[in-house]
Order: C-alpha cells, then sequence, then structure tokens
C-alpha cells in the first residue's frame, strides 16, 4: 500500500540508451507488485522509436519540451549582436590604423578574451532561461501527475529534462531513487573529455585558451573540478549552479538532487563514498541483470545440455563462453584495427580445446559477425549472455561489467586486453591475458586446473546480499521504503 492506495505511481526519466534499460526493468516489475502504474517523461530529442517503444509496454509518455522558447531566447542575442558590433567597430578603427601598434597588439588581445567571455556569459544566461521555463513545466507535471517516486539513471547530466524533473521532485517533496545501471568511472570519463592528441577539450580547461569568464569560474567550481578541468563546459555548470540543479561532484553519480543511490555491492558502495556520495544515501541492491544471471546459475546443467545440442557441440569438452568485445563500437579504435583484433582473439580461442560460444552484444551487428562461424570453430548464440553465463567453464571478455556475472557464479575468467584502464583489477578469480597469441594456452591451463576459490571476490561483490533471485521483489520494496521515509 502506498499513502492510502495500492497503486504504486512511478516516474522514470528518459534521456538516453540506458534509461530504455530502467523502463523496460519497471515495466517487469508489474509482475511481482499488484498494481503498478508507470509514466516517462522525456524531452523532444528522444528518437519516435523509441517513444513508440516505450508505449507498447503499457507505459504512459509525457514529452516534456518549450513552446515558442526561442523567440524568447532572441532577445538575449541582441545584447550580445550589439557589443559584438561596437567590438568590430573598435577593431576596424585599430586597423584603420588610429593608433600605435603595441596598442593595436594589446587591444586584439583584450577583445579576444572579452569576446570569449561573452559569449559564455551569454550561453549560461540563455541556459538559464530555458531552465527556468522547464522548471515550471516539471513543476507542473509533478503536481498534475503525483508519483511516488522517481527514477533516474543520473543525477549529473545537466539536461534541461533530468535537471528540471529532480529539481521539482526535490520542491514537492518526492523522493528521487537512481537504480543501479551501469558502472562508472571518473578517469574514463576524462578519457572522453580529451582530444585524439590527449590533450583536454579546451572548453574544458580553466586557463587555457584563456578567458576571464573561465578564470572567476575555477575559482567558483574549483571543488567540482578534477585534475583541473571543468566536468562541462563552464558556462553550463555555471547555469545550473545559478539554478540550483548543479551537482555537488558531477564527476560522479549520486551527488546530486537525488535521495537514494543504488549500488551493486560492497566495493562499489566504498567507491561512491571515495568519490563523495554520502553514505547514508547509498543502498546494496544488487543489479537488475542478477535475476537472469542466478537463474542460468541454479539451472546451470540444463542450460548446459540445451547448448550441446542445439550448437552441435561436443559434450566430452568444456564450454568456453566469449563475450565480443565492442573495441568499434565504442569508440575505442578504428574497424580495421577492430577486425584484427576481432579475428587474432577468435583464431587463438577456438584452437583451445573447449567448446567455444560467442556472444554478441546487442548494440553490435550480429550479422557483422557471422564470418567468424565459418572461418573458425565456434557459434554464435542468439540467446542472451545473462541467461546462459551460469552454464559456462570459463568465461572471456574486455573490461565488461559481465565480469560479476561469471564471479557470481563461480566462473573463472579471461580479461581481453583493453584499450582503456582495466577497471576488475580488484577481482582475484580474472586472469588477465594482454596479448591474444597467449590465449589457447591460458585458456588450457585454466580449464584443466582445479576449482580456485571465490571467496575474497563474492565478499567484494557482496554475494551473500544480492545474489539470490530476488533483485525485483527487493527493489519494489526499496521504493515502499523510500516512499513512507518522505521527508
Amino acid at each position: 500500500m502506498f499513502f492510502g492506495c495500492d497503486i504504486l505511481k512511478l516516474l522514470i526519466i528518459v534521456n538516453n540508451h540506458n534509461s530504455i534499460g530502467i523502463v523496460d526493468f519497471c515495466a517487469s516489475l508489474r509482475k511481482h507488485a499488484r498494481e503498478i502504474e508507470i509514466t516517462a517523461v522525456c524531452g523532444s530529442d528522444v528518437r519516435v522509436s523509441d517513444r513508440e517503444a516505450i508505449k507498447t509496454k503499457g507505459i504512459a509518455l509525457q514529452v516534456l519540451h518549450l513552446d515558442n522558447i526561442e523567440c524568447k531566447g532572441n532577445r538575449q542575442y541582441s545584447v550580445v549582436e550589439g557589443a559584438v558590433a561596437l567590438e568590430k567597430k573598435s577593431v576596424s578603427n585599430l586597423e584603420d590604423g588610429r593608433t600605435n601598434p603595441i596598442t593595436k597588439i594589446i587591444s586584439r588581445i583584450v577583445n579576444v578574451v572579452f569576446s570569449s567571455s561573452l559569449a559564455y556569459f551569454f550561453r549560461e544566461r540563455r541556459i538559464c532561461h530555458k531552465l527556468e521555463k522547464y522548471k515550471e513545466k516539471a513543476l507542473k507535471l509533478l503536481n498534475d501527475l503525483k508519483p511516488d517516486v522517481v527514477l533516474s539513471i543520473s543525477d549529473r547530466t545537466h539536461d534541461y529534462i533530468e535537471s528540471s524533473i529532480l529539481w521539482a521532485a526535490n520542491n514537492c517533496g518526492v523522493k528521487v531513487l537512481l537504480p543501479y545501471i551501469a558502472q562508472y568511472d571518473k578517469d574514463a570519463a576524462l578519457h572522453y573529455r580529451k582530444t585524439q592528441d590527449g590533450k583536454p577539450l579546451p572548453e574544458l580547461r580553466p586557463f587555457w585558451p584563456f578567458s576571464v569568464y573561465k578564470a572567476i569560474s575555477y575559482t567558483v567550481l574549483k571543488e567540482r573540478c578534477y585534475q583541473g578541468l571543468f566536468f562541462q563546459a563552464p558556462y553550463v555548470l555555471n547555469a545550473h549552479r545559478k539554478s540550483g540543479t548543479l551537482s555537488a561532484y558531477p564527476w560522479w553519480i549520486g551527488n546530486g538532487n537525488s535521495d537514494v543511490v543504488c549500488v551493486d555491492s560492497e566495493h562499489t558502495a566504498r567507491k561512491y563514498e571515495e568519490n563523495r556520495v554520502k553514505r547514508q544515501k547509498i543502498v546494496i541492491a544488487g543489479h537488475v541483470s542478477y535475476d537472469d544471471v542466478y537463474r542460468s546459475h541454479v539451472e546451470s546443467d540444463a542450460i548446459s545440455r540445451k547448448l550441446v545440442r542445439k550448437y552441435s557441440l561436443d559434450k566430452k569438452k568444456k564450454l568456453v563462453l566469449l563475450s565480443m568485445p565492442q573495441y568499434a563500437e565504442q569508440g575505442y579504435v578504428g574497424w580495421e584495427r577492430h577486425w584484427e583484433e576481432i579475428d587474432s582473439i577468435v583464431r587463438n580461442a577456438s584452437a583451445s580445446d573447449g567448446n567455444l560460444l560467442l556472444s554478441i552484444h546487442p548494440r553490435s551487428n550480429v550479422s557483422d559477425y557471422l564470418f567468424l562461424e565459418d572461418e573458425y570453430h565456434c557459434r554464435i548464440v542468439d540467446e542472451p549472455l545473462s541467461k546462459i553465463i551460469g552454464a559456462a567453464d570459463l568465461f572471456l571478455a574486455s573490461n565488461s561489467t559481465t565480469f560479476h556475472w561469471a564471479v557470481l557464479c563461480g566462473i573463472p575468467s579471461i580479461a581481453l586486453r583493453s584499450p582503456v584502464q582495466f577497471l576488475f583489477s580488484h577481482l582475484e578469480s580474472i586472469c588477465p591475458v594482454d596479448s591474444s597469441a597467449d590465449l589457447r594456452s591460458a585458456i588450457n591451463r585454466i580449464l584443466r586446473s582445479p576449482p580456485i576459490s571465490f571467496e575474497r571476490d563474492w565478499m567484494l561483490l557482496s554475494r551473500d546480499r544480492v545474489f539470490d533471485g530476488r533483485f525485483s521483489e527487493r527493489f519494489i520494496e526499496l521504493i515502499r521504503v523510500t516512499c513512507n521515509n518522505l521527508a
């Protein structure tokens, strides 16, 4: 029962592809709760196909957008255009030779500095203006819908939809809960904010290229910087700071307008604390995928027999399951290098003593990988990885959270080469193999070795607390407790 009625009202923020995962999960919760009413809210930039997919799940959809906002925003441009016109006139006068060369150089430098600062200031003002309009819309939406809880994958995106909804929820006394969807790493985030030659993006560097605006912004935002860099453009951060929607430390999820921050394990909880998330906000809940993984673990023998029959495997050999790396799909390397790596990995893994099955990520095009079946002795599975991983004797992946699945099932793993920092060195049951040429010997060695102990890894992943096939029930109970603990 929620607030005297038997209807649980969920409002889900949909602002990127991971948000769709929350939508799917919440739709599945109806199997465990008598009545759940779900509404998703998104911006007009969300793809029509995604909107239709949401509706087909029986979920109401609200599109939050502004009417004629650009007309109002244009008034801001007139101020800048006037200032820019004056600057151009000044430069023109200088070029006419009405002053000496040194003064001309100094004036040009000043013009560049203040022109950049003025442009940043204008962008900040424009974002502030739009944020206030979105906040009005969001406040009305929450007052109309009266949700019991708001679900979001993040509290640090600083877009118009997420920021305004979280702000409105805070003002309406509605709790915001962040389910644990993906692993976060600020060094990985830093990597994405650098150019190809390894230099930070200029807009995120406080002092180069120099502008008065960025320098002043640094004095205000320096506690929110990491390695001396802004998380986003300073005019975005300043606008959200003034609007009351800025995360206290945007380099890590959980430091913004949220009340409950879910994590999958005690190890993750410690990382969140180290990155300034308050411990009282953190709840160890597991991961939505764990229920499928648990069932695959419990039913591993039956699944193994099914896989042997379906894919015509040698029943005398052990099962090696490879989660295909997405080097190119994730933008780490070009496609030519990607296929060289994939070919080498599969060629060497298929030469081992095990049955090799390949699992292709949903974001990849399976047809692009079919040639591997013809060239090497392996098969591509059509089952979701989470539903069969428990049947594997050995698991291979590259820097993937699916390593957690294997560890929870008590399956040893091999970590393939990763083009970015490896995030799972804390797990002892994972064996890194940097060169695919060493895969065959590594696979055979592990398949022939006696069982290893997973006790330390299980403790880090809170296995006793989260690996029981009851994540959905536990999550519903968390929502109930969250709703009943309104401030």
